[in-house]
């Protein structure tokens, strides 16, 4: 009973919180399960099933492009724990030779996100989500610029 009386003051609170949770959870999603197992090809079809889901959403556009990215590291070594001694062999090594369909990929997914993100600041300029949206996109875009041939 008494456990009772708790679960009722405890669930305005629950219901409050609830309106605050992202609508697109990234713990439900398994393109992260693949992406974080280095499952890079089942990772990539997650995130665009994801935007085909979620037009309006700039981080998953980031998250296409991140995983293009780390999936090109990983194929040219660059993720390897040894990578990051004191020796800096990380950058030292050949820069980052992309595909033309996934730099094609990649770069179509880095402008959807710019302009979503934009689209969005347009309207609220305080969009703390928009602004880091489109942080990650410039972030990306420039890290491949430095890295690759």
């Amino acid at each position: 009973m008494r456990l009772q009386k708790w679960a009722w003051l405890l669930l305005p609170i629950a219901v409050a919180r609830g309106g605050s949770l992202p609508a697109w959870n990234v713990l439900d999603n398994p393109a992260f399960d693949h992406f974080y197992n280095l499952e890079y090809d089942q990772a990539l079809a997650g995130f665009v099933a994801a935007a085909a889901k979620h037009p309006e959403s700039a981080t998953i556009r980031n998250h296409i492009a991140q995983t293009i990215l780390y999936r090109e590291m990983f194929r040219e070594g660059m993720l390897q724990t040894e990578m990051l001694s004191s020796s800096n062999s990380f950058l030292k090594m050949p820069k980052l030779k992309m595909s033309a369909a996934d730099q094609s990929q990649f770069t179509a997914a880095i402008q959807c996100a710019i302009e979503l993100a934009q689209s969005r600041l347009k309207d609220n300029p305080d969009d703390a989500d928009a602004l880091y949206a489109l942080g990650v996109s410039y972030d990306f875009a420039r890290a491949v610029q430095l890295h690759r041939a």
